[in-house]
């Protein structure tokens, strides 16, 4: 194990520590030269990545965007978090490292001023978090994205309901998708022929 890094910090030595039931590991930070004892499940598991002053820079992006972190990494590992079974229940992975590597990934190649006012979604609501399926969008374009949004066929691509300009009232819209099974093309010749 020695010379084994996790996130910042690297296995420096063989002697262990108990501490009560739990074994605590002898690190040193590859940031700033640290050297202190951490917890082996806290370190294993991902809980932390070892030196506070580098693992969690003092910015107020970082925050928000650990948060986000955060809580993706409750849906995707966490079986007793609510709401595990629509994301790691089905599949569905946190493929970054640490919170450190997925705030660098999220500011590089999604810049936005404060991340506040937009969300952090997946392309392809069936993919992983991972780089390249992750975008910035809207409350709305997220609700869109839902596996139960229902959608139609329009102009040769699946569409939102919400974002069909249909002539009638949703609800009607609604059923004559899913219950006759009508396109947006054949919606609004029914409409125009009536």
């Amino acid at each position: 194990m020695v010379g084994k890094q996790y996130g910042w910090v690297k296995i420096i030595s063989t002697a262990i520590q108990r501490r009560g039931v739990f074994i605590h590991w002898d690190v040193q930070c590859t940031g700033c030269g640290t050297r202190k004892w951490i917890n082996k499940a806290n370190l294993t598991s991902g809980k932390t990545s070892g030196c506070q002053a580098c693992s969690q820079p003092k910015d107020k992006v970082y925050e928000v965007l650990g948060r986000r972190y955060d809580a993706i990494y409750a849906r995707c590992r966490n079986p007793k978090h609510k709401l595990f079974k629509g994301y790691g229940g089905r599949g569905i992975e946190l493929r970054f490292a640490s919170r450190r590597e997925f705030c660098t990934w999220v500011r590089t190649n999604l810049p936005h001023p404060t991340y506040q006012g937009v969300e952090l979604d997946r392309t392809n609501n069936d993919g992983h978090y991972e780089p390249g399926n992750l975008r910035l969008a809207t409350r709305l374009m997220q609700v869109n994205n839902r596996r139960n949004t229902a959608k139609l066929s329009w102009g040769g691509e699946l569409v939102p309901l919400s974002e069909f300009p249909s002539p009638y009232a949703p609800s009607h819209t609604y059923r004559m998708v899913k219950v006759q099974g009508l396109s947006g093309e054949e919606i609004i010749e029914k409409f125009m022929t009536s």
